[in-house]
Parts: structure tokens; sequence; C-alpha cells
């Protein structure tokens, strides 16, 4: 969908739905997703639930680098840069999941970023969001730059949040703008590499071979 179209988002306007849209915020960072859902006060890193049949209206940000987001089943490639919003819009018209990934090269953890996209009924969508109202963990100002730190998520982890700060999407626009960063620790990477890989051999001698 282009939501850019005059009432390609709007109730009644569009021919594969009469609901009303739902709104999402994508902000990338170093190296994950975090989707806030403004108007139900939570979050969900790593993971997009949407309802079928509905239309969905992404904002969309980088924390850090630039990226791309791509749903292939359900939605185009397009590019999220830091300091500054785009948007984005799709409607799924049938229930299941469908894998969505950054498509653009961001560093170490760039192979980890990928995501899984459910798209569910309205009764499980509804359900979902009050298990998500629950959680303990809250998206406020501080809860993001916790989760903004450099993170190679090679284990899939998906987080929900509570209380999603009110503005929060623009707040992290305003940061980048004046010159946030969130650097990558030294020694990071060699220390994941290590764990995904084992123990570099040390330099030395071949073995003499047996023949």
């Amino acid at each position: 969908m282009n939501p850019f179209a005059p009432g390609v988002m709007a109730r009644g306007l569009n021919t594969d739905t009469n609901r009303d849209p739902i709104n999402i915020d994508v902000v990338t960072t170093d190296w994950q997703w975090l989707f806030i859902y403004p108007d139900q006060h939570i979050a969900a890193a790593n993971e997009l639930v949407v309802p079928v049949h509905t239309p969905i209206r992404f904002r969309l940000t980088s924390a850090t680098v630039p990226n791309d987001i791509f749903i292939p089943q359900l939605m185009g490639q397009i590019d999220v840069m830091p300091g500054m919003q785009t948007k984005q819009g799709l409607i799924a018209n049938q229930v299941g999941v469908y894998q969505g990934l950054a498509a653009d090269f961001s560093g170490p953890g760039f192979s980890w970023m990928q995501f899984k996209t459910k798209v569910v009924s309205q009764t499980a969508f509804n359900e979902w969001v009050t298990g998500a109202r629950q959680s303990s963990q809250h998206m406020d100002k501080a809860g993001f730059d916790r989760f903004a730190a450099p993170t190679i998520n090679d284990k899939g982890s998906v987080i929900l949040f509570s209380q999603a700060q009110n503005g929060l999407f623009d707040n992290v626009i305003e940061e980048v703008m004046a010159g946030k960063e969130f650097t990558t620790p030294p020694g990071m990477v060699e220390k994941k590499a290590a764990q995904l890989q084992g123990p570099r051999q040390q330099d030395g001698p071949s073995p003499a071979s047996k023949f």
C-alpha cells in the first residue's frame, strides 16, 4: 500500500477493509527492531503482530545507521534513516507468519536482524495487546536507551513492553538530530564471534603429516 496516497488508509475508502487503521512506529537500532503501538501504549522487540484485514500505518526511523525494512510477502523494501521519518503501509489478507528482515548491511549484528510478522485474527490481536500491557518491562525513554545499546540478537529474543511512553518515536529522531550515538563497546564483536564460532586457533606450524 502507498501510505502517501490520499484515502488509501482511510476507513470505508479501501476496498479490502472497513476497519480503522492501526498506527505502528518502527525504530531500528544496532541490531534490533522495536515496534511501538502508540495508541495501545505497548511495544514489541523483534516481533511484529498485526490483525488481518486491517490497514497498518507505519512511521519508521533509525536510532543509529541507515537500514531497510523488508517483509517480502507483505510489504516492499523501504529505507529507514537516522534522524528522519518515512512512511510505509500494508494490509495482510491472510492469517499466517511471515519473515521480516533488515535489507541493508548495518554492521556485525546485521545477520540476526530478522523478525517474525504474525498476522492474527482481531480477537487474537486484542488478547496479545492485553498480554503486552501486563509486561513488567516498560518502554520509556530510559528503557529505550537500555534497549538501544548495541546488541547482537543471535538468540532471536522477543520482548514485550508495557507503558510505552507518548512521543517516544519523535524523541528518538530529536536525539539523533542532536548527535546522540550508541557506541559499540570495545571487544564486543570479538567476544560474540568467539561465542558463536569457538576460540580461534593459535597461529603456528602446521602439524606434521602422517603420510
